[in-house]
């Protein structure tokens, strides 16, 4: 139970920064937790739905909004014209480097209480998790 209370604490507390750090620039968390999971070189609808474990028509009705404030572009697979790619545009790259910066500066502050011992280890254990 220690590891399952810890990991929602966790979550929690970086879902607020991000809630927080989203309506500056006009988005709802999902849009922005959306965009912030789209590779650069672009991913099938599917498969970001997938990833973010959301229905598609969840994940439609908040690409709307971005491609509106094109942040994002929809083009068909080369491969399989059934397949809609989200591809990220230049603008939509501003505001993800703009929304990690951001999220960096309200997360320095948890650098006082950790050395880099300290992070190189939870750095290794998140990513064994991931992994797992």
């Amino acid at each position: 139970m220690f590891l399952f209370e810890n990991l929602h604490e966790i979550n929690d507390f970086f879902t607020r920064i991000l809630r927080k750090i989203s309506s500056q620039y006009g988005l709802t968390f999902e849009q922005s937790k959306l965009l912030i999971n789209i590779p650069y070189n672009g991913i099938s609808l599917s498969e970001l739905a997938l990833s973010l474990g959301i229905d598609n028509s969840t994940l439609t009705r908040n690409i709307s909004k971005l491609i509106k404030f094109d942040y994002i572009r929809i083009k068909m697979s080369n491969k399989d014209k059934r397949i809609k790619i989200i591809i990220i545009s230049k603008e939509g790259k501003k505001i993800v480097n703009n929304i990690e910066q951001a999220f960096f500066i309200n997360t320095k502050k948890i650098n006082k209480y950790l050395n880099k011992d300290d992070l190189q280890n939870i750095k290794n254990s998140l990513e064994k998790l991931n992994w797992t």
